[in-house]
């Protein structure tokens, strides 16, 4: 299950929807990617497209270990810099979070570098939206793209601190598990949260989708799901 939605606020200030994504199947292996743009970036929905472009034609790798994986995300991030050039063209275009899940045979790894959501389904159907806190201080997300930003530039942040992460969720306890952007935080507590849930919990696509039409209101930044 795919979805991505343009938020409302981007559509009444103009701006373009800077999420973007993929859902791939290969062979046993699912492929679920999930790319937020920074809203202070002038053109960061050009950077995720390129960077989802260009890994979608990338995912040629049998099963694997986490660190090979890593090195491919740092890299795609790394082929997409060479198209800007300079701290300004890295800093409009090419801040994302970037959120990759894989099944695999035994279990759901998901890698992240920056903010956003993972959604799992336990063995019982329960539902849960875990929330991905990879900000530094004063809780903006970290971007890997920060790694060739001079560090004078990034109010005290080292590149120390930005690296993928990864968190492992075993089929015995999981029966799915999948990413989205930050856009799904205003689900919690909300009037739609339970009949959402529920047709996250039942695949229902359409379902989401025309719910997210109907409440655009709540929705007020882009939301991308992939699960």
């Amino acid at each position: 299950m795919f979805i991505n939605r343009i938020g409302s606020e981007h559509v009444f200030s103009g701006m373009n929807c800077q999420d973007s994504g993929f859902e791939i199947k290969e062979n046993d292996t699912t492929y679920k990617c999930v790319v937020d743009g920074c809203s202070e970036g002038k053109h960061s929905e050009v950077g995720a497209k390129l960077f989802c472009l260009s890994l979608s034609k990338d995912l040629n790798l049998e099963e694997t270990g986490a660190f090979d994986y890593i090195q491919l995300l740092e890299s795609t991030v790394i082929k997409s810099l060479k198209n800007f050039v300079t701290v300004n063209d890295i800093l409009n275009y090419s801040l994302y979070t970037i959120l990759f899940c894989i099944e695999l045979h035994h279990s759901f790894v998901v890698f992240y570098c920056g903010d956003g959501f993972i959604i799992t389904q336990d063995k019982n159907d329960k539902i849960e939206l875990q929330a991905i806190e990879d900000g530094a201080e004063g809780n903006y997300p970290l971007y890997f793209a920060y790694n060739f930003v001079p560090e004078a530039e990034l109010n005290g942040l080292k590149h120390n601190q930005v690296y993928f992460r990864t968190k492992i969720f075993n089929k015995t306890e999981y029966k799915l598990v999948g990413v989205a952007s930050d856009g799904v935080r205003f689900i919690k507590g909300s009037e739609i949260e339970h009949i959402f849930m529920e047709n996250l919990k039942t695949q229902n696509e359409v379902g989401i989708k025309r719910l997210i039409n109907k409440h655009s209101g709540l929705f007020k930044d882009d939301i991308t799901i992939s699960f």
